[in-house]
């Protein structure tokens, strides 16, 4: 996912054309892709990259990098006419999606520029048909929290905004990264709506909605502590630089 206009970073440069050492976060998400795709048990069939008003800038950048050449046959953008939410930026994969039935969906965002190849793998490799990342936050803040039932597993996901006191408190978070059957994805995908405090249409109802619908279980890949950095997000400029100083840590 690639459309978000990136208001709050106060640039007038695409959200996931920012920079990290140099880098384009989309480019660095599109480079995990190409090692992830050398596994012997995974085929990367395709790539939809979910643009808004900025499809050529983006798909200039991507061009740009050599190192992406043997992917750029693979990608397809795919336009999202109004920012109506997650879950309608996969809703306008639909038609495409269709093309690749039983295949699994890995969803990511091009403002989660830090996810590593050996994650999505471990992610792929679950059983379950839907499979998502999740970890534990001593400050949960501003991350959907992950709730469970009285077995141990997987129940729904409640945006922050949308929590109740009670649920504020849980520190089990979604990371925001998805795999999903693509049958399940296409059959459920008009069920969503947007009856929620922001009308938005929310991807991370659609976990519930099939978990419900086809009574299967959730496969949770809890991500630990010190690689919490894979999911972190960018919505600032400041949050841009903190990460680029974690990744100049680490490297370091």
């Amino acid at each position: 996912m690639a459309g978000g206009l990136g208001k709050r970073m106060e640039s007038h440069i695409p959200k996931v054309l920012h920079k990290i050492n140099n880098l384009p976060m989309i480019n660095r998400v599109l480079s995990k892709l190409i090692i992830l795709s050398t596994t012997s048990c995974i085929k990367l069939e395709r790539i939809l990259i979910v643009v808004g008003k900025y499809k050529n800038e983006i798909k200039t950048a991507i061009e740009r990098q050599r190192e992406l050449a043997s992917i750029l046959s693979k990608i397809s953008y795919v336009n999202q006419t109004e920012a109506l939410g997650t879950g309608h930026a996969i809703q306008c994969c639909r038609d495409e999606l269709l093309n690749y039935n039983d295949s699994d969906v890995l969803i990511l965002s091009g403002d989660v520029p830090m996810l590593t190849s050996i994650t999505m793998l471990n992610l792929l490799v679950l059983k379950s048909k839907v499979k998502i990342i999740t970890t534990i936050l001593d400050n949960p803040t501003g991350y959907g929290r992950i709730i469970i039932n009285d077995k141990n597993e997987f129940d729904k996901i409640v945006e922050q905004k949308d929590c109740t006191p009670e649920q504020l408190n849980i520190k089990k978070i979604n990371g925001g990264i998805y795999s999903i059957n693509s049958a399940l994805l296409c059959k459920y995908l008009p069920y969503l709506k947007n009856d929620n405090n922001q009308k938005e249409y929310y991807l991370t109802d659609i976990i519930e909605i099939i978990k419900s619908e086809e009574n299967i279980i959730v496969d949770m890949l809890d991500l630990e502590k010190q690689n919490i950095i894979e999911i972190m997000g960018v919505n600032t400029s400041q949050q841009l630089k903190e990460l680029e100083d974690l990744l100049n840590k680490k490297i370091d």
